[in-house]
C-alpha cells in the first residue's frame, strides 16, 4: 500500500533471529555472549536505527494513505455517461471540439459527489459550466464539476470522498440533466475513467 520496493528504504530493519555460533552448547551460557559496556552500545544503536525506520515507515504509511485518499477515484454521482473524454462532435455546432471531461447524465437533482478529498478552491456560474465546483486535491490532482442545480458547499471549504458538493442540473450550455466531470493532473486533463476504481 506503502509502495515500499526496495530495501534501502529500511536499512537494518529485520535483522534478527538466533546466532548459532559454532554449534557447541547452549548459545545464550556461551562466554563470548556475556554483556558488555561494548555490546550493550552496538545494542542501543541497533534499537535507535529500528526507531528511526519505523519513523520512516509511519511517515510513509501516512503520507500514502493521504494521497490515496486523495485521489479522485469514484463516480461523482450515480447515472449513465452520456459524452466520454477526447474528440467529438460538438452537440452544439456539430464541429470536431474536445472535450475535457466526461458527461454522467441523471436525474435532475441527484446529488453530486467529492471524488476525494481535498479543498474547494473556486465556485462558478458562467455561461458554459453554469454552476461549477472547482477542487483542489493535492498531488497534482483537481476536479471539476459543472452544470449543477446547486452548489452545497463554500470556498475553502474541505471535503471528504463521498461528501455530497452540489445537485445535478442543467445550467450554462447543457441540452439536459447531468454532470460535467473533469479531472486534471497537473493542470492537465486526464480521462477520469482511467482513475475510477469502483464499479458503476
Amino acid at each position: 500500500m506503502i509502495g515500499l520496493k526496495s530495501r534501502d528504504v529500511l536499512k537494518d530493519v529485520g535483522v534478527g533471529g538466533p546466532d548459532v555460533g559454532n554449534g557447541e552448547g547452549d548459545v545464550a551460557s556461551s562466554p563470548s555472549r556475556e554483556l558488555s559496556f561494548s555490546n550493550i552500545k552496538n545494542l542501543s544503536q541497533r534499537a535507535d536505527n529500528v526507531e528511526k525506520n519505523l519513523g520512516t515507515l509511519l511517515n510513509l504509511a501516512e503520507n500514502r494513505t493521504a494521497q490515496l485518499a486523495s485521489a479522485p477515484t469514484i463516480w461523482p454521482t450515480a447515472g449513465w455517461p452520456s459524452s466520454g473524454f477526447g474528440w467529438r462532435a460538438d452537440p452544439f455546432t456539430g464541429k470536431q471540439a474536445f472535450h475535457q471531461g466526461i458527461d454522467i447524465a441523471t436525474n435532475f437533482g441527484n446529488p453530486v459527489f467529492a471524488t476525494g478529498d481535498g479543498i474547494v478552491v473556486e465556485l462558478k456560474n458562467d455561461k458554459m459550466l453554469g454552476r461549477s465546483i472547482l477542487i483542489s486535491h493535492g498531488w497534482g490532482y483537481s476536479t471539476l464539476y459543472g452544470h449543477l442545480s446547486k452548489i452545497l458547499v463554500t470556498s475553502g471549504q474541505k471535503v471528504k470522498r463521498g461528501d455530497t458538493i452540489g445537485l445535478i442540473g442543467q445550467s450554462g450550455k447543457a441540452l439536459g440533466p447531468h454532470v460535467h466531470y473533469e479531472v486534471h493532473l497537473n493542470d492537465r486533463a486526464v480521462n477520469p475513467y482511467d482513475l475510477i476504481v469502483e464499479e458503476e
